[in-house]
């Protein structure tokens, strides 16, 4: 059993991407550090019949030696916590959502860096989405994001313009 324990615990050491691979995804992430102000509107769907508007805070900031970004998300009534990281050996991001009304979702993203854009996907089995954040400046970028269900029914479907309010100092 000893031997098995100093096996395991080694291995929380060794580091699993090369400095260089995880520089890139780094890079790429330092983006969203920060804090923003972001305007959403979202259009007529199943989620929100009415349609609507509202206006959240972002909080985004490197957590656990750099591996993870924490976002701290607030709108009256609603807050979100995402944590999302670069993999670099899958070569992609990953996104965990969770949200105060109990909601959980994995998105999965690829950087284009020539449209400065990354597209997130979501698959829940029944439900899917796309989401891309496509940066349009140091100090802004714009969201759009559509969920649909098995049958092709639109569940949200919404624009978010994030402005930057504060840099995340290092």
């Amino acid at each position: 059993m000893g031997k098995h324990f100093l096996l395991f615990y080694a291995l929380l050491f060794i580091p699993l991407t090369t400095l260089a691979e995880q520089s890139i995804g780094l890079k790429v992430l330092n983006q969203w550090r920060g804090g923003w102000s972001s305007f959403t509107v979202m259009e007529s769907s199943k989620w929100f019949p009415q349609g609507g508007q509202r206006t959240e805070l972002q909080k985004v900031e490197w957590v656990l030696k750099q591996q993870f970004q924490k976002i701290t998300v607030r709108s009256p009534g609603h807050e979100s916590y995402i944590m999302q990281r670069y993999n670099a050996k899958e070569g992609n991001y990953q996104r965990w959502i969770f949200d105060s009304n109990g909601g959980v979702a994995v998105w999965h993203g690829r950087w284009n860096r020539k449209k400065r854009t990354m597209i997130w996907k979501l698959d829940l089995g029944g439900i899917s989405g796309m989401m891309k954040d496509r940066f349009v400046g140091k100090d802004k970028y714009a969201s759009t994001i559509l969920i649909t269900n098995s049958t092709g029914q639109v569940l949200l479907n919404a624009n978010v313009i994030h402005s930057r309010i504060q840099s995340e100092k290092n």
